[in-house]
C-alpha cells in the first residue's frame, strides 16, 4: 500500500512539473496544424497560426479569419518543424502510464481529477464532463484513447477551479469529431483527422498528424502554456504578447481583460473612440464615425481628434459647422429679410 502511494505521488509530481512544459515553443503560436488539408466553411475565427505540411490546400479563408496575429504557414519551414513536434509530443504522452482505464468509455457525467485516463475502445461525450483542479498548482489531465473521440451536439468540458486548458492533452489514436455547438477544452492531438461541427468553440489547439482539420463556423482560442501563479485570459497567459486580442489589453485576473485606450469588449477585440463605442450616437462628438481605436472619421466641415472643431472655410452657426459660402448666403438672406421687414413696418406706419 505504501509503495502504491509513493508511486502515485511520484507520478503526480512528474505530471505537474514535466507535462506543464511538454509543448515545444515552436507549437506555441499555432492554433491549427494539419498534414493533408485545412478546410473551412463559414465565419470561423482561429486564434494564432494555421500550419499545413506537407499538404498545400487551405480553403475557406476568407470567410474564415485568424486572430491574435495569426499567420498562414503552408509548407513553410516553420510548419514542417511544427508538424514534427506534433508527432514528438504524441509519442511522449503515449508513453505515460495510465492511472485509470475508462469502462465504459463514456465521459459525460464524470468528474476527473488530474491524472492519466486511457481507453482502447471508441470514446464518446454525450453531455457534460468536469475537470476538477482540486486547487492544485499546474494540474495536468491526459486522455489517451486508442480509437475515436466523438462528442454529441452541445457537449461541454467544464473546469472546476481555475481553468487550465493548456494542461489538458487529448491523445487520440484515430480521429476526433466534435458535435455542433460543443464547448471543448484542451490540446487535441489526433493521429489522423479532426472534424468540428457547426459552432464548436475550443480553447486549446487542433493538431492532426496524418490527416485533415475540417472547420465549420468555429471559434478556436489558442491556448499557450500556463505557468504556475500566472493568470490566463481565455486560454492565453497574462504575460504572453497576444493576450487580450494581440495585446489590446491587460489580463488582470482569470478571463478579465482591462482594455487599453481605444479598445473594448471582454477580450478587447472591439474598438472605441475616447471611451465611447461606435454605436453610441455621441461618439466623435456626434459629428463623425468611430472607424478604429480612437480614430474618428469626421463629417464634412469637422476636424479634430474628436471631430469637435470646424475646419478651414467653415463657421459655427446654430451649433453646426457651415461652409463659409453657405454662411455668407445665409447672412445675406438674413440681412435681406431684415430690410424687407423694416420696409414693411415703415409702410404700415403710413
Amino acid at each position: 500500500m505504501q509503495q502504491r502511494l509513493s508511486t502515485l505521488l511520484i507520478l503526480s509530481l512528474v505530471m505537474t512539473f514535466c507535462f506543464a512544459a511538454i509543448m515545444p515553443d515552436r507549437l506555441t503560436s499555432f492554433g491549427v496544424i494539419a498534414y493533408t488539408t485545412v478546410t473551412n466553411s463559414g465565419a470561423s475565427v482561429i486564434g494564432g497560426d494555421i500550419g499545413l505540411y506537407p499538404g498545400t490546400s487551405v480553403t475557406g479563408f476568407p470567410p474564415g479569419v485568424q486572430s491574435a496575429g495569426g499567420v498562414m504557414e503552408v509548407t513553410t519551414p516553420k510548419a514542417q518543424l511544427a508538424q514534427g513536434d506534433v508527432t514528438t509530443v504524441y509519442g511522449q504522452i503515449a508513453n505515460t502510464a495510465c492511472t485509470e482505464t475508462l469502462t465504459p468509455a463514456e465521459l459525460a457525467g464524470r468528474t476527473f481529477a488530474p491524472g492519466v485516463y486511457c481507453s482502447s475502445a471508441p470514446v464518446t461525450l454525450n453531455g457534460k464532463m468536469y475537470l476538477d483542479t482540486q486547487n492544485k498548482t499546474g494540474p495536468v489531465w491526459i486522455f489517451q484513447f486508442a480509437e475515436t473521440l466523438t462528442t454529441a451536439a452541445s457537449s461541454e468540458v467544464i473546469f472546476i477551479g481555475t481553468p487550465a486548458p493548456c494542461n489538458v492533452f487529448w491523445n487520440i489514436g484515430t480521429s476526433v469529431t466534435l458535435g455542433s455547438t460543443s464547448i471543448f477544452m484542451g490540446i487535441i492531438n489526433a493521429y489522423t483527422s479532426i472534424s468540428l461541427g457547426t459552432g464548436v468553440a475550443i480553447t486549446g489547439k487542433c493538431m492532426a498528424q496524418t490527416g485533415a482539420v475540417t472547420l465549420l463556423g468555429n471559434t478556436l482560442t489558442n491556448c499557450v502554456e500556463q505557468a504556475p501563479g500566472i493568470s490566463q485570459c481565455y486560454g492565453i497567459n497574462s504575460t504572453h504578447p497576444t493576450v487580450c486580442t494581440n495585446g489590446n489589453g491587460t489580463c488582470v485576473n482569470t478571463n478579465a481583460c482591462v482594455c487599453k485606450s481605444g479598445y473594448a469588449g471582454t477580450q478587447c477585440a472591439g474598438y472605441s473612440c475616447f471611451g465611447l463605442l461606435p454605436t453610441n450616437t455621441m461618439a466623435c462628438s456626434g459629428n463623425g464615425t468611430c472607424s478604429g481605436p480612437n480614430k474618428c472619421t469626421c463629417k464634412a466641415g469637422y476636424v479634430g481628434a474628436k471631430c469637435d472643431f470646424c475646419g478651414s472655410g467653415w463657421n459655427m452657426i446654430g451649433g453646426k459647422c457651415t461652409s463659409s459660402g453657405a454662411a455668407s448666403v445665409a447672412i445675406g438672406l438674413i440681412s435681406l429679410l431684415g430690410l424687407l421687414l423694416v420696409q414693411f413696418l415703415n409702410l404700415g406706419s403710413c
